[in-house]
């Protein structure tokens, strides 16, 4: 195989590592985001049961309420984080397409070179059979 054939398929195989890097990245983004959306649902069913516990509990109402507060500031907060996130796969999703386009282009690129060096190779063997074939009629022709 030519040089530059050998250099394009090592670049491929480059771009095909970054490309699954960044795949991972997405994946792990992913589960951040599912495990935040968990947690924020969670945090919602708590305040739901802690709310209606309030009622029943005359007793014990500042506690409830502070609890309350605290759970709505996580809840605020885990919003937040979970939004930040979505930005963050977005981001990482961008990067896995153009990782995806460049890979796609030099994949493309080495097909086209090698299908060049084939039809060179193709036209050398052609050259080489025609002169094997000339000098065997140029040597039938003489005896």
């Amino acid at each position: 195989m030519p040089r530059n054939i050998s250099k394009i398929n090592s670049l491929v195989k480059v771009r095909k590592m970054l490309e699954d890097q960044r795949r991972v990245e997405l994946a792990q983004l992913r589960e951040k985001e599912y495990m935040a959306v968990e947690k924020l649902s969670s945090l919602r069913t708590e305040k739901k049961r802690s709310q209606s516990q309030l009622g029943e509990n005359k007793g014990n109402t500042a506690l409830y309420l502070s609890y309350l507060d605290n759970l709505s500031e996580r809840l605020s907060s885990q919003s937040i984080l979970i939004k930040e996130l979505r930005v963050e796969i977005e981001e990482a999703r961008q990067l896995l397409l153009q990782s995806s386009k460049s890979r796609k282009v030099v994949e493309k690129l080495l097909d086209r070179e090698i299908k060049n060096y084939m039809q060179n190779m193709i036209i050398q063997e052609r050259k080489h059979l025609d002169e094997i074939a000339s000098i065997r009629f140029m040597k039938s022709n003489i005896l």
